[in-house]
């Protein structure tokens, strides 16, 4: 499949070596890596498309570095659609972890764009690294071939437009 270039690159504005922004698309994105639990391919039509997730627990390394002695406040922007099948819920719960810590747990009941704030607190200089682990965690995650939804047999929770973390303060 033929990729757009604007989105093969993740963009970073900085300030003082400060992480301001930070967007995450689909494709393998410049800093972005995707690691277990999500799909090796990109679907859908330009400009809509989206990675699924492939197991109920999926993790994107991030660039999220320069936490040291200021905490930061950080916006997340995930914009997603929810695997849903007319046998289970109309909707995918999912849960947001940064490194290993619980952010937030949103709800995606169509393919909508959710916003919600989240904290990130200070690190000391002992456990600076070059990047974070974003977990996402969809407990109703399904198997679309068993509710006679063709033979897909990925366990499909979201599938990911886009995901922002903007700083905010």
């Amino acid at each position: 499949m033929g990729m757009n270039p604007e989105l093969n690159s993740a963009h970073n504005k900085k300030s003082g070596g400060a992480m301001e922004e930070l967007i995450v698309l689909p494709t393998n994105s410049s800093g972005v890596v995707f690691l277990a639990g999500w799909s090796d391919d990109v679907e859908g039509v330009a400009p809509d498309f989206y990675r699924w997730t492939t197991s109920v627990t999926a993790s994107i390394k991030v660039p999220i570095v320069n936490r040291v002695n200021a905490p930061k406040a950080y916006r997340l922007v995930l914009s997603a659609l929810p695997y849903t099948h007319p046998n289970g819920p109309s909707y995918q719960d999912v849960s947001v972890y940064l490194d290993g810590a619980f952010l937030t747990q949103i709800r995606l009941s169509a393919a909508n764009i959710i916003e919600t704030e989240i904290y990130l607190p200070a690190l000391n200089s002992s456990s600076l690294a070059a990047f974070s682990l974003l977990t996402l965690v969809m407990p109703n995650g399904a198997v679309p071939s068993e509710h006679g939804n063709g033979n897909d047999l990925r366990t499909l929770g979201i599938g990911l437009r886009k995901l922002e973390l903007n700083r905010v303060s």
